[in-house]
């Protein structure tokens, strides 16, 4: 689980995965935008969705982090039911540490904890143009369920 001490490294993660996705969508905030500010945004959202954000240590290093809402719902409406489930807002590996059983490994905790929150829905977003992510959650299983045009 997330400490105080890991702010620096895991802002370094988010600016990371912001510098790989910033040309992909013009919408996106400039990765030096992205700080302290932000992380307590993600640890609010965390605190009201019954989420966590978790570390991945890999040789006394951060190597990666996942955000993971255990708490939340999809009101029913035409022709969906509605739906609690849980969703993965943020994976990110280190570059240094990718190939390495990290991503896995963060997943497959993410998996873990909202199973114990009795969810048995993952919901995860992924853009257009991040064929990397799209590939990673397609060999762990992952289908589309949406796609928006």
């Amino acid at each position: 689980d997330f400490q105080p001490a890991d702010v620096d490294a895991v802002v370094g993660l988010l600016r990371q995965l912001q510098a790989h996705e910033y040309p992909m969508n013009s919408r996106l905030k400039p990765p030096h935008d992205i700080g302290p500010a932000y992380l307590e945004v993600l640890r609010n959202n965390c605190r009201a969705s019954e989420g966590s954000i978790l570390i991945a240590e890999q040789d006394g290093r951060i190597a990666g982090c996942a955000v993971l809402y255990c708490a939340l719902e999809e009101p029913g409406h035409e022709e969906l039911v509605a739906h609690h489930y849980a969703l993965v807002s943020e994976l990110i590996v280190d570059d240094r540490h990718r190939h390495t059983g990290v991503g896995q490994a963060l997943l497959r905790a993410c998996e873990a904890r909202a199973r114990a929150a009795g969810r048995d829905e993952i919901a995860l977003a992924v853009l257009a143009g991040n064929h990397s992510a799209r590939d990673f959650y397609t060999r762990a299983g992952f289908t589309p369920q949406r796609i928006r045009l």
